[in-house]
């Protein structure tokens, strides 16, 4: 870890300036994948019963498939959703704005924050817009299914926002943490051999099911064209984040401290 920086002072909106990103092409939407829930209870109702299937048929030498469970907080439906990842566009910042906005854990205890996570800094809109002009921009995690009524359903449609993901140009933000993270990872893979990745956001009701996952790999796949690397800044206290990006194979790369508090530098490789 590299000697942590200090800077004096940020400002509440990050400056951006035009950087050009090169042509990243169309890219097609992730097609939909099964997406399932249960409860405890059913589960377990589920496991007897396959034991039994498997025992009276024994002599027989059949395989029975298994049908995956997940226990989760969804309301309980016996039939499956899907999920699908797309890029986002002028029609859902809103949307966007509101998941993230959402998840900045203001009313909860320090130990909360650490515990459930939480985004920094307040997503308006027109700055989501702003954002991401300067570079590939948002990705977006849908998912519906007997869970997720039509009118939950940012569009009317029956899809609802699971999560998303900000791609921005390497130093389109100069200022706070994001443009400390910048100036890192500069010297660390050169001025156009990254992205800042982030903010990132799943829905509480959908974490735990992959989500994060297959948004960050969509992401991933659509800037690997332009971009070697991702890199992303998470505050020190912001514990679940960290484990949770580490499992899914972020590194820590540097580090530094911005009006007291302190961050680390993560990167992953887009290939």
């Amino acid at each position: 870890m590299s000697t942590i920086r200090s800077i004096r002072a940020i400002r509440s909106v990050p400056n951006l300036r035009s950087v050009a990103t090169g042509n990243l092409g169309a890219v097609p939407p992730v097609p939909p994948v099964p997406f399932f829930t249960t409860t405890p209870a059913a589960a377990a109702a589920s496991s007897s019963r396959s034991l039994a299937s498997v025992a009276h048929h024994q002599h027989q030498h059949q395989h029975q498939p298994q049908i995956p469970h997940f226990q989760s907080n969804l309301t309980p439906t016996p039939s499956k959703s899907a999920l699908r990842i797309r890029r986002a566009d002028a029609n859902d910042y809103a949307s966007i704005s509101a998941l993230i906005n959402a998840n900045r854990g203001l009313d909860l205890t320090p130990k909360e924050r650490s515990e459930k996570g939480f985004v920094q800094g307040s997503w308006e809109p027109n700055m989501l817009e702003q954002l991401s002009s300067t570079g590939p921009g948002f990705w977006i995690a849908e998912i519906t299914g007997g869970e997720v009524p039509a009118s939950q359903s940012a569009t009317g449609s029956g899809w609802r926002l699971a999560g998303a993901a900000l791609a921005t140009a390497p130093g389109a933000v100069v200022n706070g943490p994001a443009g400390e993270t910048n100036y890192l990872a500069e010297k660390h893979f050169g001025p156009r051999g990254y992205y800042l990745y982030g903010p990132v956001v799943v829905d509480s009701q959908f974490r735990g099911h992959g989500v994060l996952r297959k948004l960050s790999d969509a992401v991933f796949a659509g800037t690997r064209d332009t971009y070697a690397t991702a890199v992303a800044f998470i505050e020190e206290i912001n514990h679940v984040s960290r484990v949770v990006h580490e499992r899914l194979g972020w590194k820590a790369v540097d580090g530094f401290q911005v009006n007291g508090s302190k961050y680390n530098v993560f990167s992953h490789p887009t290939a």
